[in-house]
This record gives C-alpha cells, structure tokens and sequence, in this order.
C-alpha cells in the first residue's frame, strides 16, 4: 500500500532561485488554457498554475485577481487581457491534440467563437505550447493518449512542470532537459509574423548589442504591453532610426511592487556601431519619446508617469559624474586623510558582523531541524500553491 509523504520543497525553492537570477531582463507575460464552447476559464493567480507561473518567472495579467481558482471571461474580455500576451500554455482539448497553429485557428470552438485570437501575438509569434506530450493509454505511452501525465505525474512531482515552464519561458536555461510534459505547436502553413523582436542570443556578424534599462512608476507592464505595438516601438525605432527587426524591447513588473503599479523595461539594439547607438539610447531625444508614449496609455495618468534610467542596471554607472574626483569634501574613497573609517569603528564592525553570522547559523540550523520534520507545511517563504499531501 503506498504511504503519503511530503514533497521536498527544496527541490522547487531550488528552480525557483535559479530562474529568477539568471532570466531577469526577460520575463514574458502569459495566457492560460483553451475554451470551451462560449467561456474560457483561465488560471487565477492563487491556482495550482498561477503558482507554477509564479516560480517560473513570469508575469500574468491576473495574478492578483480575487475569486475562485478559475476564471471564466468571454471572447472580448480574453482579448482586451490576453492578446498582447507573449506566451499561450496549456492549449489542450479533450480528445483533440492540435499539431499546428493552423489546426487551433480552425478548430470549432476558436473559428466559431473566440475568432480574434489568430491575431494574438502569443499566435503570430509562434509561442503556443501544449501540455499533452505525455499521454497514454492502459499504461502504454502514445502519441494521443486517453490519460495525461501532466495531471498525473506532474500533481505527484510538480518540479516536472517547472523544470518544463522555465525551459519554456527562459530558452538558454537547462537546454540539456528534455521537455517532459510540453510540445510547442508548429507553425504549419499558417502565416506567422510576429510583431515584437526577438533578437538571437548572439549579434550576427559585422553587429553589436546595446542595451539601455529604465524604470518606470504610474503605469504597469500590461498596460505598456497593450500599446508595444502600436506605440512604443514605432516611437523607439523612429527616435533610434532603426529597423523595427533590431529591436527588442523587455518588459517586466517590477518585483517589488506585486501591486503592479511599476515597470522596468530593457530596450535592446543590433547595430553596427554600439557605441554610436548608446548614445542615442541616453539621449534626451530618445527619453522624450519613451516618455510620452507611456503618459499617452490610456487610462493612465500622465501627471503620476516617471521614467528614469533603470538604478539596477550595471551600465548606468558611469554616466553620474566622477566620484572619485580632487577637493570633494564628500568624497568616502582611499584618499589619504580623507574620512576614511577609524580603525576603532572597523574592530566593532567585524565584530558585529561575526556575531550577526554566528546568529544567523544557529538559526538556520535550528529551522533545518525543525522543517525536517515538518515536511512541507507552506509559510511566508514556501510555495502554497502546491498539495501537501502526495503519493510515492
């Protein structure tokens, strides 16, 4: 007889951390599931899923919507939420496996009622994954199977489907897994052009990157994601006197404000003379136009829209002014006499430090003891969203 056990929540705290180190300047936004007849429910942001959205690293529209764990919205409201979305996951329907975008385009229940979503760009950009690559039939594994794993296996090793979505969502990270649950539809005939940029990892030849990162509070990422097409790139292309195909501009909430409320965004260049466009990237000109676009969203207030170079971008550094400079009275640097700390404060500082460590093992070791025999019991730094109770 099988026992009930506790998931080891290290295994999930673990992929957590390590997407949200390393796929920072990009973080896509996302729609869930396929409908069914004239509703389409999709995952809330306290679901199984939206927890799984969550760890993966990336932003959903509704993450902070109240209700049940599903939503139900209609064809005009999936549009006005979702078709600027760049990712559309978990399209399955019972008894069908859609092999090509084509196939999701025509099937009866999108062709008849939801008929705007070829136009999404989650559909023109050919990011449209299924969650039914591992199905079977009386235990034999087959390419259309009676059974899902995905809610099987995955509700017994949730670390599966995040091992899937972060190689879904952030491609370069864990390239040697193989995809156990997702398959991405293929384009098939149908005419994909996407509308964004999406720039290769690497410059192509005779070509170099530039990247400016900025800041932005009074207006969210989906509200900018809503006009990036429209607006924003033209404005940056224009102001840039570049192509729109060697721009790729990354948005993402800011991730302490879980309101929303504030963005951050990367704006990425192909060009041939980096040093020349990062220029035009700190130029007044390029502000101005980044500027008006986000206090032209509508719905926004533009007397409460700021934008100002990213403080956590590594590449602004240099730009403020030498603090290293002769005479500055404020100066803290090596200068000789010049208000370095004395030695007395020093001693007290290591000090201090050793004692806040020797602190801080004590408690870790004693919450590591505790946990143990806890198990995976949630709290302010767990992950709820996952069940307790599970089956080995």
């Amino acid at each position: 007889m099988k026992r009930m056990r506790s998931f080891p929540q290290s295994k999930l705290n673990t992929l957590r951390q390590e997407t949200w180190q390393f796929t920072i300047e990009r973080v896509p936004s996302v729609m869930t599931n396929y409908p069914f007849g004239a509703t389409w429910s999709v995952a809330n942001g306290v679901s199984y899923i939206g927890q799984f959205l969550v760890d993966a690293n990336v932003d959903y529209r509704i993450q902070d919507a109240e209700g049940p764990s599903t939503l139900s919205l209609s064809a005009a409201e999936m549009t006005g939420n979702f078709s600027s979305a760049d990712y559309w996951i978990n399209v399955s329907s019972f008894g069908t496996m859609f092999n090509t975008l084509n196939e999701v385009a025509d099937s009866e229940t999108i062709s008849s009622s939801y008929p705007d979503v070829p136009n999404y760009e989650s559909m023109q950009c050919g990011n449209v994954w299924a969650n039914d690559a591992d199905t079977y039939t009386e235990g034999v594994k087959v390419a259309q199977g009676t059974s899902n794993n995905f809610f099987e296996l995955g509700v017994v090793e949730p670390n599966l489907i995040l091992y899937d979505l972060i190689k879904l969502f952030h491609p370069g990270v864990f390239e040697d897994r193989e995809f156990r649950f997702y398959r991405k539809i293929a384009a098939g005939v149908a005419e994909v052009e996407c509308p964004v940029g999406d720039l290769p990892a690497e410059a192509g030849t005779g070509f170099a990157y530039s990247s400016k990162s900025f800041a932005a509070t009074g207006v969210s990422r989906f509200e900018v994601e809503d006009v990036q097409v429209s607006d924003l790139i033209p404005a940056v292309t224009e102001a840039l006197d570049v192509q729109s195909d060697n721009v790729q501009i990354n948005l993402q909430t800011d991730r302490e404000t879980p309101s929303q409320t504030d963005l951050t965004f990367v704006v990425n260049v192909e060009e041939g003379n980096a040093d020349a466009m990062l220029e035009k990237l700190e130029s007044q000109d390029f502000y101005d136009a980044v500027l008006t676009v986000l206090m032209d969203v509508p719905s926004v207030d533009s007397t409460a829209v700021t934008l100002e170079p990213n403080p956590a971008d590594s590449g602004d550094g240099g730009d403020d002014g030498d603090t290293g400079s002769e005479g500055d009275g404020d100066n803290t640097g090596n200068d000789d006499g010049g208000g370095g700390l004395a030695a007395g404060w020093i001693v007290l500082i290591v000090l201090g430090s050793v004692a806040v460590a020797g602190l801080a093992g004590f408690l870790f070791v004693h919450s590591r003891r505790r946990r143990k025999h806890r198990g995976f019991q949630g709290g302010s730094g767990d992950l709820e969203g996952y069940d307790n109770e599970v089956y080995e």
